[in-house]
């Protein structure tokens, strides 16, 4: 009895444990927001176009996306069984997984589209910068920070990076910083994108039940080596980068333990079943 109530209580604590991170990361969702939209008035200057809204809120568009996908992930390994997956419950979830799908790709394009922008920009002696009339320009302190350009830019002839068309300069100090995260932004949507490939392979076809555990080893194996590259970007975020992008990181590495987590029971419980008995034969 009392290893039951243990076990019940522990139970408990995971499900709870869960739920917190889920409610964490969808409030996530207000934080990326308020930060691009700060960013949005330079960024855009006016000229809504798809394309440019992907590239100024891609961590909004990618996270309400996750999210989604992580609800689902949650339903679809722990809450559903084969008498409540009806007809209607899969196509209604493939809808939702294909619109989500679309948007992670889209903000996948979006960091790719904001990397190669801030790649372009030549660079450019200060003096040279500032014997031109260029009051329409910013300041880029950060992938979404921008302030005024302030006199002490054209007190030293150091070298600049400029960006015409949106209108930024940026020190090559700064330049170098905020090139560096938007790489990091690129390789870590990569990383997600190729484990959660991996999940939606191991669910669609039963993977853990039917495959040998050597097997299974060898795909933990390689989320394995994509989890710690996750987990070094998150640390490059928290030396380099916001407090939020490292808090949002380990919120999502969490996340995604526990749907690992809600694969692996059945596996294990499928695994138990399958064993002989040592129980002696009547």
């Amino acid at each position: 009895m009392a290893e039951a109530a243990l076990s019940n209580t522990r139970e408990q604590w995971f499900q709870w444990s869960k739920y917190l991170i889920y409610a964490l990361l969808f409030t996530n969702i207000f934080a990326f927001f308020a930060e691009e939209w700060a960013a949005a008035d330079h960024m855009l200057m006016g000229d809504w176009t798809l394309g440019l809204f992907i590239e100024t809120f891609p961590a909004t568009i990618d996270t309400v996306a996750w999210v989604a996908l992580l609800l689902m992930f949650e339903l679809e390994t722990w809450h559903l069984n084969p008498q409540t997956m009806t007809l209607v419950v899969k196509r209604t979830l493939l809808i939702a997984r294909v619109l989500c799908y679309g948007l992670i790709l889209s903000a996948f394009a979006g960091y790719t589209e904001k990397l190669l922008e801030i790649s372009s920009a030549p660079s450019i002696s200060a003096a040279e910068f500032c014997r031109d009339a260029n009051h329409e320009f910013k300041l880029r302190r950060g992938l979404d920070d921008f302030e005024g350009v302030g006199e002490e830019i054209c007190r030293n002839d150091r070298l600049l990076r400029q960006h015409d068309e949106q209108r930024w300069v940026a020190t090559i100090e700064d330049y170098e910083r905020f090139k560096g995260l938007a790489w990091i932004d690129v390789l870590n949507a990569a990383a997600w994108l190729v484990i959660v490939s991996m999940l939606e392979f191991e669910i669609r076809t039963g993977l853990k039940a039917r495959a040998s555990r050597q097997s299974v080893n060898a795909l933990n194996s390689i989320k394995g080596l994509l989890y710690l590259g996750l987990v070094g970007f998150a640390i490059y975020w928290g030396i380099d980068g916001k407090p939020i992008d490292f808090w949002d990181a380990f919120l999502w590495i969490v996340a995604f333990v526990y749907i690992e987590r809600n694969l692996f029971i059945p596996w294990e419980d499928a695994a138990l079943s399958m064993e002989p008995s040592s129980a002696p034969q009547s």
